[in-house]
């Protein structure tokens, strides 16, 4: 269960930094766009001389969009694992206890809320 949870954590933490990376040149690149342009109107040129920027800015959107539904993709199987690691956590503290383990029941509880305080620290500092 900790090693799928530490994956899906794994995974997630990647994506969303991929993401947050690619939206930053996007922003930037827009940026420049626009600077080119205004140049371009203040020399008076021809702002159509060849589609190749054109191009290259609609296929860097495009894989923008293709990364953005990417990450949405995995951040909500990361939501689907953490959630059935939940159910998983539960029902095993709970079959513990019924066994009449609730030391055992105890102990499991305690080092998942480790594993999770950890990982949140883990994800603060990051």
């Amino acid at each position: 269960m900790r090693q799928l949870y530490d994956g899906a954590a794994e995974t997630y933490r990647t994506s969303t930094g991929k993401s947050e990376r690619l939206t930053k040149e996007l922003y930037a690149l827009e940026g420049l766009r626009h600077d080119i342009e205004r140049l371009m109107k203040m020399c008076h040129t021809e702002g159509n001389m060849t589609t190749k920027t054109w191009d290259d800015q609609v296929s860097l959107k495009r894989k923008y969009e293709e990364l953005l539904n990417r990450y949405e993709q995995m951040q909500a199987q990361y939501f689907a694992k953490r959630d059935a690691f939940e159910k998983d956590k539960a029902k095993a503290v709970s079959e513990l206890q019924q066994l009449g383990a609730e030391g055992l029941a105890a102990e499991l509880r305690d080092q998942i809320h480790k594993l999770e305080a950890d990982h949140k620290e883990q994800k603060s500092g990051e």
